[in-house]
């Protein structure tokens, strides 16, 4: 049997020695970089979730489509909408904003769901971050079926266009990586904040154009340039509806991945190493 040395051991579970910025550099390094352990972690969680299900996560479609068709029908004619745009429009507003709340929600309780693994298993703590995001990423691949449903109903074409999600999911990630490990460890500590972040995204779900469009408001107000989550489903759904995001997405969403992973980093150098103690 091959032996771990104890310098192999230090570099992810010693926390007492050392610089703890190296200690949560490296555990960010070998967490999010070791694709397959939380890629299989993550599947696995998607099969153990719908366990002696017929359909699986499709029933999470099935709900989806069923949730995008009344939107559309009932805010279309509020909004004197025409359904050929107005339902594309909520269908990659719904599927996008479920992906972005659920991975920062799930992400956020990652420490606490994973708490019997984390005390049986020696592993890096960011990795069970990116397997939350990585079970709601493969939520979001079968939801993106209603979506090549939508366009073949309705003859849409993105044109070349489209190859802007690819850049735009990539930043989208990275953000949403940095605000669930940022929040999974402030959630370990204080049980109370998964509550809380609970209603406020029920909150953000309303303020965010997710189901209206922001040409309806005639001055572009906070709850439009200065919400992140705004410029997160502009990068993802402003390419497959055929337009190209709009220049201050990027640079917001630039922004706030600089200061983000910043926080982060410094939150997680600091406290890493009383999370199991939280548990």
């Amino acid at each position: 049997m091959t032996q771990t040395s104890p310098s192999d051991r230090q570099a992810v579970f010693d926390t007492a020695m050392g610089s703890q910025a190296a200690h949560a550099l490296r555990d960010f390094a070998q967490g999010f970089g070791n694709v397959g352990l939380w890629s299989m972690i993550a599947w696995r969680d998607v099969k153990q979730r719908y366990r002696r299900s017929t359909l699986g996560p499709f029933w999470v479609t099935i709900s989806m489509a069923f949730m995008i068709t009344g939107l559309s029908i009932v805010y279309g004619a509020l909004f004197n909408m025409e359904l050929r745009t107005y339902l594309p429009f909520v269908c990659l507003g719904l599927i996008t904003w479920e992906f972005v709340s659920r991975s920062i929600l799930e992400g956020s309780a990652a420490f606490v769901q994973y708490e019997g693994l984390m005390k049986q298993i020696r592993l890096p703590l960011s990795i069970h971050i990116a397997g939350a995001v990585g079970r709601n990423a493969i939520v979001l691949a079968h939801n993106a079926i209603l979506y090549l449903v939508v366009i073949a109903i309705f003859g849409i074409n993105p044109g070349w266009q489209v190859l802007w999600v690819l850049p735009g999911f990539a930043l989208v990630l990275l953000n949403l990586l940095w605000a669930a490990a940022l929040l999974a460890v402030i959630c370990t500590r204080f049980r109370d904040v998964p509550l809380i972040l609970q209603s406020v995204f029920q909150m953000l779900f309303f303020l965010t154009p997710v189901f209206w469009s922001p040409t309806l408001m005639p001055t572009r107000t906070l709850l439009v340039e200065g919400n992140p989550f705004y410029h997160m489903l502009e990068l993802l759904r402003a390419p497959l509806l055929g337009h190209t995001p709009e220049p201050t997405s990027w640079v917001f969403l630039l922004i706030t991945l600089v200061a983000g992973w910043s926080a982060t980093f410094w939150l997680f150098s600091k406290f890493r190493r009383r999370v199991p103690y939280w548990l």
